[in-house]
């Protein structure tokens, strides 16, 4: 049996789904009706973001949209806190890098193989 697709987030997302931000709520379903079953996976780094905005941002508004994005990571969106180790960390890391629109992967070009 194979496992189910694996897909992570940066802090921006759950933000943007605090804020009803349609485009983010539409990639989730997206995502959630395309990649069945994926697990929607918040590393250590976005919760620990997201944790300190909640408390330490000087915008009251954004302060209260972290709380909100925290709150509702497993209850509303239904996405997994994930504690990576390093070499997960910076596995995620370097896909994320080369995922971001007009990256250059290790043979120079848009179209390498490796990504």
């Amino acid at each position: 049996m194979q496992k189910p697709p694996l897909v992570a987030v940066d802090t921006n997302f759950p933000i943007l789904l605090a804020e009803g931000n349609d485009d983010a709520v539409d990639a989730l379903a997206v995502v959630k009706a395309r990649m069945r079953p994926a697990q929607i996976l918040v590393s250590r780094t976005v919760l620990l973001e997201l944790a300190y905005k909640s408390v330490n941002d000087p915008i009251l508004e954004a302060r209260q949209t972290a709380a909100a994005a925290l709150t509702g990571l497993r209850s509303r969106w239904d996405l997994s806190p994930a504690i990576l180790n390093s070499v997960q960390e910076g596995i995620a890391e370097e896909a994320a890098r080369r995922a971001r629109p007009g990256s250059v992967c290790c043979s120079g070009n848009l179209t390498c193989p490796c990504l």
